[in-house]
């Protein structure tokens, strides 16, 4: 059984929108591992790279999460892809690289 109490912390400690309670709260509940991954990862992009994986199956051949929990990660994903600022039509990647600075290089430079 999962802490409700340092969850609840953790929630708030890691700013996790409040609209997404319901979700998170649903993971907690059936699939605790996935709730630890998610406040542990929350603003990361590794949690991002994490949910597309539990979400959209690659590899073929898996059974897949009921829809109630499908849905809630999905929103958690979709919330989570917004807080990263990653477009709705690209990538992780092409919210990293328009993050970063490139140093300029050449014999000016």
């Amino acid at each position: 059984m999962v802490n409700t109490t340092s969850a609840s912390e953790a929630f708030s400690a890691k700013m996790i929108p409040t609209s997404l309670t319901k979700n998170v709260s649903l993971i907690r509940e059936h699939h605790p591992r996935i709730f630890e991954k998610i406040i542990q990862l929350w603003g990361s992009v590794e949690l991002h790279h994490y949910l597309d994986s539990i979400i959209f199956d690659e590899r073929g051949g898996r059974k897949g999460f009921p829809e109630p929990i499908s849905a809630a990660l999905f929103r958690i994903y979709e919330a989570h892809g917004d807080l990263l600022k990653i477009p709705k039509n690209g990538d992780v990647w092409d919210a990293i690289l328009t993050q970063v600075k490139v140093p300029e290089s050449g014999p000016d430079k």
